[in-house]
């Protein structure tokens, strides 16, 4: 929280954006899904792959993105989340 305090908004949200691919990208390298950050980018702009395995890994990329964006939003929104709480987790679950 510190850093993310003494960053201008605009550096803030840019930040946060690179940090979500990221995210994305090495949660789905454990899965042993190689998917690299060009592609994921390329995917949050719906440029698509036209081989279906690589379209495949690049949409679960961005589902990875996406439901970071919602579980920031809602614990922005909702600050006294628990997000180790079983109806959290079953809703993250649910989204992704």
């Amino acid at each position: 929280m510190a850093l993310g305090g003494g960053l201008h908004p605009l550096t803030h949200r840019s930040v946060a954006e690179v940090v979500r691919v990221m995210n994305s990208y090495y949660s789905n390298l454990i899965e042993g899904h190689h998917t690299h950050p060009v592609d994921i980018e390329r995917t949050l702009a719906k440029d698509y792959s036209r081989d279906p395995a690589q379209r495949a890994l690049q949409m679960e990329s961005t589902a990875h993105v996406e439901v970071q964006r919602l579980i920031e939003a809602k614990l922005a929104r909702e600050p006294a989340t628990d997000a180790c709480a079983f109806t959290f987790l079953s809703w993250v679950h649910r989204e992704f």
